[in-house]
């Protein structure tokens, strides 16, 4: 069972709680060690927060631990991501999270981009921090299972797994998500986002849905299945698309499988533009 915790708000009696309701697993919100990038992603944590709250966890008994950092922020150079890597690495987390940030419009930091407030991050420069991160945590024993995650043997997410293989997923609560399939039909849908109208619609609280077409649901499941090192046995109809990725070198086959290169899974989202 994983809980997410934001770092500035885990304290002693929180983890005992989380502990006494059976998590067994913890994913911080670390996102960055260095003051400018954290100012940067507007969060109110720091960094001895964020190393008090993993040594807490560890020391109460948490075994499985997770860390998220950000990468590709405003102001941030290859060295300073490099050591916001190498500081969350010697905390000792069994798993770690590396997410390019995006800039999601009608957020903060969207308007503060268009303003001129903060810069444009070059391409070039992501992908420099991403090659350096691979090589450092690949150094560290981390093995790269997914375009984002990396694990020591053993660790690597379940509920995450779940998601990349279009397992039934049911999400509780006030904007919650839930995926399900019986094997032709596929269907997702969502809860009323805001709490109060949440509330007020239960116990009916959905709020939309769709049913997906079968070619749809397919190459949903070929792009989240390339998502992962492991890669998947491949659905029909997509060998057009297939072909096309293999020419790309973005994906090889191997065993009567389909399976991201290194390239790939760095450019996933040229995978995803091919499939779906």
């Amino acid at each position: 069972m994983t809980l997410e915790a934001n770092p500035a708000s885990t304290d002693e009696a929180k983890v005992q709680a989380w502990l006494d309701g059976g998590v067994n697993r913890l994913s911080l919100g670390v996102q960055g060690f260095e003051p400018r990038a954290l100012a940067v992603l507007e969060r109110k944590t720091d960094a001895a927060q964020a190393t008090h709250a993993f040594e807490l966890a560890r020391s109460m008994g948490m075994r499985n631990v997770s860390i998220d950092l950000i990468y590709a922020v405003p102001f941030q150079d290859r060295d300073s991501w490099l050591e916001t890597l190498r500081r969350g690495i010697a905390l000792g987390p069994d798993h770690i999270s590396t997410y390019c940030l995006t800039f999601e419009e009608g957020t903060l930091l969207w308007r503060r981009r268009a303003e001129g407030r903060v810069p444009e991050v070059d391409p070039d420069l992501q992908w420099d921090q991403l090659d350096a991160a691979c090589a450092e945590l690949e150094a560290a024993g981390f093995n790269r299972y997914e375009v984002s995650n990396w694990a020591r043997p053993g660790f690597e997410s379940r509920h995450n797994h779940a998601y990349w293989r279009c397992r039934p997923v049911y999400g509780a609560g006030a904007g919650a998500h839930s995926y399900a399939t019986d094997g032709s039909v596929s269907k997702r849908w969502w809860n009323v986002a805001r709490p109060r109208e949440y509330i007020a619609a239960a116990p009916a609280p959905v709020a939309d849905g769709e049913e997906l077409a079968p070619r749809k649901a397919r190459g949903e499941a070929l792009m989240l299945g390339l998502r992962t090192a492991e890669g998947m046995a491949p659905p029909e109809g997509f060998d057009s698309e297939l072909g096309e990725l293999i020419e790309k070198g973005l994906i090889e086959r191997r065993d009567g499988r389909v399976r991201p290169t290194r390239r790939g899974l760095d450019l996933h989202n040229q995978i995803a533009l091919v499939v779906l």
